[in-house]
């Protein structure tokens, strides 16, 4: 028989990434390379995927070998040969007159010098307090999971979306004493705009005149009950009337009340009404470790604090809760160490990576096309601070 070419494996599997950059150099190391020395699927036992950790130490072994100018470190064992977890941070830079981000890798004995830029003012502390947090509802307890749920592959954690995770408890009420009247969230614009809608019907609503003799000496006289047309000059002083309350208002949700508890606030010089306030963008990071693969449903019986050690002692967002890769050698071993969980290489990585270019050339270049078309369209719709706030 004929040995199976790689060009059978791509009629299916076209859309197949490489390990390596196929547009770089370093792709030649797998020149001679064929699909069926990994993936021998006749072979007993009857798996594609080979986990014999030799597959992948025989180059990760020597790496600086293969290949001089490698940032890689060499890893041969989990256990007793492994480098410290590296992480990738989300980096602010401004550019295009709007706050951009940049993920940038982060050696493991780096973390105590580096922080996240989130942008947000958040403390588990606070938030994990045995003795539960004060909510409109009463006090209550809350943990981990109320906020940190798993997508449907239990593998990540789904993105915090402020009403959904925050709103019970922070309602964005206009007035204290009225928890039902709220402001929208992320965008002073639509914040204003409810202002200023609030204030235009509570001066147009009908009073009993009883209620008109108390009403304050900054608060103009509204039409009564005869429906009358207001004059021009009525209009305009109705106008600055609920201007001037929507703007007292607005200031006292975010810098006061609401907003300053979470968010960076500043202002803008020379700016005025609601454009005079700039809340910084924020931005979560989701991939701590992109290049790896973690199961959480796997780890269901542990407490989420025994990975993510002192999180419930965090009292700022910008501390890195990110576990070392101590903490998972205490249960995971590696190929030759029967006294833990055996854990290969494939375990946590996959060998065909995201974004290194398709096996087929002809795919590959129409997916490169649309790539930058895609790029091309976001760089001409991105938004400005200004237009989107957060």
């Amino acid at each position: 028989f004929k040995m199976v070419e790689n060009s059978q494996c791509i009629e299916c599997h076209s859309e197949t990434q490489h390990h390596l950059d196929a547009s770089s150099q370093d792709v030649q190391l797998f020149e001679h390379t064929r699909c069926a020395g990994c993936h021998r699927e006749h072979n007993e036992p009857s798996s594609l995927v080979q986990r014999d950790q030799r597959f992948c130490t025989d180059c990760h072994g020597e790496l600086d070998r293969l290949k001089k100018d490698t940032e890689l470190a060499n890893v041969t064992d989990f256990s007793n040969d492994h480098p410290g977890f590296r992480l990738t941070l989300l980096e602010p830079f401004f550019a295009q007159q709007q706050t951009q981000w940049k993920p940038i890798r982060i050696e493991s004995d780096a973390r105590s010098t580096v922080s996240e830029h989130s942008s947000l003012q958040f403390s588990h502390k606070q938030h994990l307090d045995p003795k539960g947090i004060r909510s409109p509802d009463g006090d209550q307890l809350l943990g981990c999971d109320d906020c940190h749920r798993l997508n449907t592959s239990g593998r990540e954690m789904l993105p915090i979306v402020m009403e959904e995770h925050c709103g019970s408890c922070h309602k964005l009420a206009i007035d204290e004493n009225d928890p039902d009247k709220r402001v929208p969230h992320g965008d002073l614009a639509a914040l204003y705009d409810t202002l200023k809608e609030c204030f235009s019907l509570r001066y147009l609503e009908p009073l009993e005149q009883a209620d008109a003799l108390q009403l304050s000496e900054d608060m103009p006289r509204r039409p009564g009950g005869n429906k009358r047309a207001l004059s021009k000059a009525e209009q305009k002083r109705a106008l600055d009337w609920v201007d001037k309350q929507s703007l007292l208002v607005a200031q006292d949700i975010i810098e006061d009340r609401v907003c300053i508890d979470c968010h960076q606030i500043s202002r803008i010089q020379g700016a005025s009404g609601i454009e005079q306030w700039y809340v910084k963008p924020v931005v979560l990071n989701m991939q701590w470790m992109p290049f790896a693969r973690f199961d959480h449903t796997s780890h269901a019986s542990e407490s989420c604090t025994n990975c993510h050690e002192n999180a419930d002692q965090s009292t700022t967002s910008s501390d890195i809760l990110m576990p070392e890769i101590e903490t998972c050698q205490e249960c995971h071993g590696g190929e030759n160490q029967p006294d833990k969980l055996v854990s290969d290489c494939v375990m946590c990585h996959r060998f065909h990576l995201p974004g290194r270019g398709l096996l087929d050339e002809k795919e590959r270049a129409t997916s490169i096309k649309e790539s930058l078309d895609e790029m091309k369209n976001r760089e001409v719709s991105a938004p400005s601070d200004t237009d989107k706030n957060h």
